[in-house]
């Protein structure tokens, strides 16, 4: 999504979270990813383990709309 206007849709609360929820909105057809944070490098990245903490979730600002759709039909 580099070349794209991305924008955040919303935080969660852990890296499997926001895991879950990107691959529900990519089942949708909604690109989407979430921010890491600063990587350690490729050495303590593989000692560190999964990111703890809050997660933003990024779309394209084009489907920001149809993402936050879908957030809603998952809660309610």
């Amino acid at each position: 999504m580099a070349d794209d206007d991305v924008v955040q849709l919303t935080t969660v609360a852990s890296e499997a979270e926001a895991a879950m929820l990107c691959g529900l909105l990519e089942s949708r057809g909604i690109r989407a990813t979430y921010d890491k944070g600063a990587s350690p490098g490729a050495v303590g990245a593989a000692l560190s383990g999964p990111r703890v903490g809050r997660q933003e979730i990024l779309v394209r600002e084009r489907d920001l709309d149809a993402a936050r759709a879908i957030l809603a039909e998952a809660s309610g």
